[in-house]
């Protein structure tokens, strides 16, 4: 008996052992798991025109270092999501546009940062600052980004940005139209599209008569433009009728 029982102890043991390895080698090794590549930490910096800094804190034991360790920055876990989510754009990618991995296309940070550290479309930029801060501090806000990155595939600081922004605010706020064609003014005098802007912009402020000098500036400059010559016959035609 003390026999038969031995053997069947030895052979759970065996088939316990043998279950364990099998159990083992369907599961994947550490190595073949996928992992998140590596972040980049210089291509990051210069994808966002930051410095280390930007997301790490000072280390309090050692002067002049970072705590690279530290996650009391919140834009640390920021930086982790967007590594992330970049990483699972680019495994979707060669399956979106019909191609071999190798072949597609590759989204990196610069792609949506372009050496900025907010991405965002330059007209939403300055007109969020018009919302919550005012036109002017918008104006100073545009010329010191206008300072920092003309010239840089960052921004768009051509002719129709702030054109854009006065579009947003002509009929409900004039006054900040105007202000937003004049400094366009100064980096495209010869806008004929602005003197058209701040011409609607006069009309919503019962200034006709500011209206139609605008006008005839923008036909100085582009004789041919045919919103231009329309509001100016308009506003001849109907000046007089007109009262505030």
């Amino acid at each position: 008996m003390r026999g038969g029982r031995l053997v069947r102890m030895c052979a759970g043991l065996l088939g316990a052992a043998f279950l364990s390895a099998v159990l083992a080698a369907q599961e994947p090794t550490p190595a073949a798991r996928p992992r998140t590549p590596r972040p980049n930490m210089q291509a990051m910096n210069e994808a966002l025109g930051v410095t280390c800094n930007y997301c790490h804190v000072p280390n309090p034991r050692y002067k002049d270092e970072l705590d690279y360790k530290s996650d009391a920055n919140p834009r640390k876990r920021v930086a982790r999501l967007m590594v992330a989510m970049t990483a699972d754009i680019n495994a979707s990618i060669p399956a979106a546009v019909l191609k071999a991995s190798r072949e597609a296309t590759e989204v990196t940070c610069a792609t949506c940062h372009r050496g900025v550290a907010d991405p965002r479309p330059l007209p939403d930029i300055i007109g969020r600052v018009v919302e919550e801060q005012g036109v002017d501090q918008a104006l100073a806000h545009y010329r010191n980004l206008r300072a920092q990155y003309y010239g840089k595939d960052a921004y768009d600081f051509s002719e129709p940005a702030l054109l854009n922004v006065a579009r947003r605010f002509v009929e409900r706020s004039p006054e900040v139209a105007l202000a937003l064609m004049r400094t366009n003014l100064e980096f495209y005098p010869s806008s004929a599209e602005s003197y058209v802007l701040m011409a609607v912009a006069e009309t919503r402020r019962f200034d006709d008569g500011a209206a139609i000098r605008y006008l005839e500036k923008a036909l100085t400059l582009n004789p041919a433009h045919g919103l231009a010559q329309g509001y100016l016959s308009q506003l001849q035609q109907y000046r007089k009728p007109r009262r505030p």
